[in-house]
């Protein structure tokens, strides 16, 4: 994480810009009002040892409440990279709450959900992409 959750979007000390997010892609699910997102402007950390294509801070009354990152890998290491990420971030070597495309879990007051999609074929190699969201945990 490059901020802490609750930090307040002018105590940043990244240079961010926003970024508009189509409406559906924007809603929480739960009715809460749509954060405002952001990206590094000067290019996002790496995830899961790659470049991201996608990293965004999102925040809500002016604080930071979520963080989405993605990035694509390829189709035949995808797998086991997820895999090996979701026991990473559980803590474990076997997660009991896993599929082969989703994990989910909790790391002290850090809540997330991952997910990994194949991506139709473009002339380019197969990939897939691997997504995460964290949010912050309320309650120990």
């Amino acid at each position: 994480m490059v901020l802490p959750f609750g930090t307040l979007l002018k105590d940043s000390p990244l240079a961010l810009h926003e970024v508009l997010l189509f409406q559906e892609a924007a809603q929480d699910g739960g009715g809460a009002p749509r954060p405002d997102c952001y990206a590094p402007s000067g290019g996002p950390p790496p995830f899961v040892g790659r470049q991201p294509d996608e990293y965004l801070l999102c925040f809500s009354h002016d604080r930071l409440s979520r963080i989405d990152a993605s990035v694509r890998l390829p189709a035949e290491s995808a797998g086991p990279l997820f895999a090996a990420a979701c026991a990473q971030w559980r803590g474990t070597r076997a997660p009991a709450e896993q599929t082969p495309d989703s994990c989910e879990g909790r790391d002290g007051m850090t809540r997330f959900s991952a997910r990994l999609a194949a991506e139709p074929p473009s002339g380019a190699p197969a990939s897939a992409a691997l997504s995460i969201s964290l949010f912050a945990a309320a309650g120990p």
